[in-house]
């Protein structure tokens, strides 16, 4: 979904994150490369899979952390900017 949204493969965003320019940066960039290589596995486990692996992927997303906090708390805050919410 996101490729086709953003024309930007999976594998670009992880070159993109692991690039050297990136180092020592506060924000940004590497700090992102894990966890556009999870999404990136999870998607091909997705596909081809065993669910199993992409279940693993999944636990891994939900702790993955990212500079200031864990990746879900940003998709909460994103999702509740853009009125996405999920309701409980």
């Amino acid at each position: 979904m996101f490729e086709r949204r953003f024309r930007v493969p999976l594998a670009q965003l992880v070159a993109l994150y692991g690039n050297e320019s990136w180092r020592n940066q506060p924000y940004g960039g590497n700090a992102w490369e894990r966890v556009a290589q999870l999404v990136e596995k999870l998607a091909t486990a997705l596909h081809a899979g065993p669910l199993s692996e992409a279940d693993e992927l999944l636990q891994a997303l939900r702790v993955a952390r990212h500079n200031t906090g864990a990746v879900t708390d940003k998709l909460s805050q994103l999702d509740r900017c853009l009125g996405l919410e999920q309701p409980r």
